[in-house]
Formats: C-alpha cells, sequence, structure tokens
C-alpha cells in the first residue's frame, strides 16, 4: 500500500483565515523554529487548489511552526468525513472499502532526503497515521499486518498508484443501502390499504345487521 500524501499548501489554504494581521500564519505542523516567507500565488498553483483562488488584502504572508502534534493531527481530521457511508463499511467520504485482509507494505524513505522535504514530515506522518487509523480503519490487531520495506524482490519499492487503481477498479462496490420502495409509495399503499379494511368492515356491519334482508336479496 502506498499513499498519496497531499500538499501543505491544500491545509495552508484551509487555515489561511488564521493569518493574524502581522502577516504570521503559525501552522501547528511544523517544527518549532521553522519560518518561511511565503507568496499567496504559490497556494493556487497547484491544480487542487485553483478553482479556491480568492484575492486576498496580502501577497505575503510568514509561516512560523509551533510542533502541536495534537493540534495538527485534528487539522488533518476535517479532511476526512466519517459522517456518511451509504454501503456497509466505508473509508471516509462516503467511499465504499472492503474488509482489510493480507498484508500491506508501506515504502521507506530514503535516508538521503533534502532538508526542505523534512520540514513537512510531521505533517506527512500525521496524515499517514490518521489516513490508516480513521481513513482505512486500521485497528492494534491489523496494524501488524503493515510491513515497512524499501524493496520487493530486489526491486525498489516504487509509486504503484496507476497499478493500485487498474486492480481496485476490478472490485465490485456494493449496492447503496436504500429502502425496497420510495415513501410516497408506502404511504399510498396505506392509504389504499386503509380504504378496503374501511369498505370491508362498512359491508361487514351491513350484513350482520340485516341478513334476513341480504339472503333474500341474494336468492
Amino acid at each position: 500500500m502506498h499513499f498519496l500524501v497531499p500538499k501543505t499548501t491544500t491545509t495552508k489554504t484551509a487555515i489561511l483565515k488564521q493569518v493574524s494581521s502581522g502577516g504570521i500564519l503559525r501552522d501547528p505542523c511544523f517544527h518549532p523554529g521553522f519560518k518561511k516567507v511565503v507568496n499567496v500565488s504559490e497556494l493556487y498553483g497547484s491544480p487542487c487548489t485553483k478553482r479556491f483562488e480568492k484575492k486576498l488584502p496580502f501577497d505575503q504572508f510568514q509561516i512560523q511552526g509551533t510542533g502541536d502534534y495534537e493540534q495538527c493531527q485534528q487539522s488533518i481530521l476535517k479532511l476526512f468525513n466519517n459522517s456518511y457511508c451509504p454501503y456497509s463499511h466505508c473509508a471516509f467520504n462516503g467511499v465504499f472499502l472492503p474488509p482489510l485482509h493480507g498484508n500491506f507494505g508501506v515504502k521507506t524513505a530514503s535516508p538521503t532526503v533534502k532538508e526542505k522535504y523534512l520540514n513537512e514530515y510531521c505533517f506527512s506522518g500525521a496524515y499517514i497515521l490518521t489516513l490508516l487509523l480513521q481513513g482505512y480503519s486500521f485497528t492494534a490487531n491489523s496494524w501488524n499486518q503493515i510491513h515497512f520495506m524499501g524493496k520487493i524482490k530486489d526491486s525498489n519499492a516504487g509509486w504503484t498508484l496507476g497499478y493500485m487503481l487498474n486492480l481496485t477498479n476490478m472490485i465490485p462496490a456494493e449496492q447503496p443501502l436504500s429502502p425496497p420502495l420510495p415513501h410516497s409509495t408506502y404511504v399510498t399503499l396505506m392509504v389504499l390499504f386503509s380504504l378496503i379494511l374501511f369498505a370491508v368492515a362498512i359491508i361487514g356491519l351491513f350484513i350482520c345487521s340485516k341478513p334476513s334482508y341480504f339472503w333474500k336479496e341474494a336468492v
């Protein structure tokens, strides 16, 4: 299993309203002492954030890391919507997820990582952990099925998203849970049955109250 960690620009855009009047954004997902001046235009350079572009009263702001893991994780949790699931089991955002089965491999990072990427490791680690626990519903038991590896059969564990998507497209999704009849049909049938029962009751009372008259007419 490989993880697609979104760029931190997505999270920065979501909390951009927290920028103080001094043009400072205190980000809990960066380590204490981290400082970086960011152009607002950089936030909308990705196709994922381009549609959220809007005019802001400043062109630059400074990110200052606070190193608060709990607060960082809470901001990441807002990316996952687990309140709606039309299937028997979902990952997040209403996407079908079959029960976890088998072993899962996670690619390990290279020890020669550039410093500019190390700055975002706190966010990446918190995102992956949240994705596994809250997104894919890994538990203490299934956690042992995750293996960290750098190679698979003497081959480097590279990006396998395309292959995964190709295989997962072959898995039939469950039909969404829905009532056999719509609400309006239920109401119509109940009214119809009530009228039939009422008519049967009236006929029964009429027959019981005047049996001789009824039989004479029948003969």
